[in-house]
């Protein structure tokens, strides 16, 4: 029925917890804003543990291993599952990459950076989102700060760890000249430190 369909293997699907998590979507109408809430209480992967999950059975024919910033925030048993993934898919050459928007970056926390510093030691790429340049403009567009988002692509760059901005581009709000100037300006500092060629913005 449906021929060009991906297909995907579920036998490594670990299953257990009270229940999935759910994304509600809240949608926004005149001035009032979109709103998006996380229900993760007692959810499955919450509750994960580090005897639900067979790496070497999970990792059979796998190239690339990606995850995503929230999942080893869940508790300090997902920091320990990931960093346990990602460490048996460095012993069988599989890259690794991290997902993330790097909101929950603390340089103040002498505990998140210890986890941190383990996992970034076994993750070969950071994929980081950057929804909007401008301070006050991100506050406006996400309801919160890119103050933390920022001082991590700080941090990824001072480890000298390969990364890839995402920075979407959206008429009147994220492309502007001035905008996008910035955001290049941010690309060029931090690459020119580790003198790799100049970043370009494509459209």
């Amino acid at each position: 029925m449906f021929p060009n369909c991906i297909k995907f293997c579920t036998k490594n699907i670990a299953r257990g917890g009270e229940r999935l998590g759910i994304y509600y979507l809240e949608k926004g109408a005149s001035q009032r804003p979109s709103k998006v809430v996380y229900d993760r209480a007692y959810s499955s992967i919450s509750k994960a543990t580090k005897e639900d999950f067979d790496w070497d059975q999970i990792f059979e024919g796998v190239e690339w291993f990606h995850f995503t910033g929230i999942t080893p925030a869940l508790s300090d048993e997902m920091a320990e599952i990931c960093e346990i993934a990602c460490k048996k898919a460095k012993e069988k050459n599989i890259h690794t990459c991290l997902d993330t928007s790097g909101i929950a970056y603390n340089e103040n926390n002498q505990i998140f950076l210890e986890k941190l510093e383990k996992l970034m030691a076994v993750t070969d790429l950071v994929m980081l989102d950057i929804k909007h340049i401008d301070p006050e403009e991100h506050k406006k567009l996400c309801k919160q700060p890119n103050e933390q988002i920022l001082k991590f692509a700080q941090y990824l760059s001072d480890i000298n760890k390969d990364t890839w901005i995402r920075h979407v581009v959206v008429p009147t709000i994220t492309f502007k000249k001035n905008y996008l100037h910035d955001a290049n300006l941010l690309l060029f500092k931090e690459t020119s430190k580790r003198k790799k060629a100049q970043p370009k913005l494509s459209f």
